[in-house]
């Protein structure tokens, strides 16, 4: 065998140094990946400490949160056009037996407070928003609506993303795990 010259050492030691600095680039990428996703899906996770999640993943929940917060504002009006109005009035539609072809055009903040609410398990006290709603061609109805703000939440807080947050931050550590042992 013949002695290796030192520009064939040269050779090998770069090849092998550019295959370790591919697999350290490759590595980092992942475990950078991996920390990226778990602290989306941490973020995800603790949505009501921030608010800008809800107001990108589920924007009408957004909307109709801030609405309902104004809305606890005595002789706060919403009118068609509004910001809110429509989520809302899909909300208040749900408390009406006939609401087919009633369409609502304006909500009035009259009163809230805390009332006895009567259900399945008896009665229990409650907060309330006393609402005065006109429609196009009826007269407006006044009314308690309780747990407003829960209707919203089973209407409007759907998303993919938030149920799936647990899943996407485990994704993200055993990324991490697999970039650190790589």
């Amino acid at each position: 065998m013949r002695p290796l010259k030192a520009k064939h050492c040269v050779r090998i030691v770069g090849a092998c140094v550019t295959v370790i600095v591919r697999r350290l680039k490759i590595k980092h990428y992942v475990g950078i990946t991996g920390v990226c996703i778990t602290v989306i899906a941490y973020v995800l996770s603790n949505a009501d400490h921030h608010p800008f999640v809800y107001r990108m993943v589920v924007p009408k929940y957004s909307t109709s949160i801030s609405t309902l917060k104004r809305m606890q504002e005595m002789n706060c009006t919403l009118e068609k056009g509004d910001e809110g109005f429509r989520e809302i009035s899909e909300i208040l539609k749900g408390y009406f037996q006939t609401t087919i072809g009633r369409k609502i055009t304006r909500i009035k903040t009259l009163n809230q407070g805390v009332g006895v609410l009567e259900t399945a398990e008896g009665k229990k006290m409650d907060q309330y928003i006393e609402l005065q709603v006109s429609f196009s061609d009826e007269p407006p109805l006044t009314g308690k609506f309780y747990k407003l703000k829960s209707k919203i939440e089973e209407t409007y807080l759907h998303s993919k993303l938030l149920a799936w947050k647990n899943r996407i931050f485990w994704a993200g550590i055993a990324m991490t795990l697999i970039a650190i042992f790589m």
